[in-house]
């Protein structure tokens, strides 16, 4: 992330303490960054519920869905292919060591508070 001309910006929308909107063209990586933060919150989370992601399209909140269960499932098993990846790795498996989560609930898709 960090050869990215906007990168300054990323790292401060997974800053938890605040909050950020993004206005990006297709294409340029918001869904990533989403992705990047919900599981920053739930790696500091009470419960799997109380982090909440509200999308605008049934299509949107089932690929939030299956993007956030992909990136906790692979951070086990795979090698990241770029430093973005590698950056999504390193928050999914910080996720992994929040005691207030069970795995269990990590690694069903349907636990995950991910609606419209």
């Amino acid at each position: 992330m960090s050869d990215l001309p906007d990168a300054p910006a990323r790292k401060t929308a997974l800053d938890t303490t605040t909050s950020f909107v993004v206005v990006a063209p297709a294409g340029s990586g918001k869904t990533q960054l989403l992705i990047k933060r919900y599981l920053t919150l739930l790696s500091q989370a009470r419960s799997i519920d109380s982090v909440i992601c509200l999308t605008y399209t049934r299509k949107a909140t089932e690929e939030m869905r299956e993007r956030v269960f992909k990136a906790l499932r692979e951070c086990k098993t795979k090698t990241a292919k770029d430093q973005n990846e590698k950056e999504l790795f390193e928050i999914a498996s910080k996720t992994f060591k929040n005691k207030n989560i069970k795995e269990e609930e990590l690694t069903n898709p349907h636990s995950f508070q991910i609606s419209t």
